[in-house]
């Protein structure tokens, strides 16, 4: 997390900070670092930008059937 990456106390899952992460889909750490994982979501600022369902991508408030975050 924060720690790790040294950001100091601008970044954390606490009140008063940043709500900026991404979701990741993957069955261990390990599994994320070595597949790069699957965004399942990605929140900045508190406002989910990219939300991955099953066969869709929502981005912002649009469904998009089959889109990729790359499209």
């Amino acid at each position: 997390g924060a720690r790790a990456l040294a950001l100091g106390e601008r970044y954390g899952i606490e009140p008063g900070r940043p709500a900026n992460l991404v979701l990741l889909s993957a069955d261990s750490d390990y599994e994320v670092l070595r597949t790069q994982g699957c965004a399942l979501a990605s929140i900045r600022h508190g406002k989910v930008i990219m939300r991955r369902t099953l066969g869709e991508v929502a981005w912002g408030q649009e469904a998009h059937p089959g889109a990729s975050p790359t499209a």
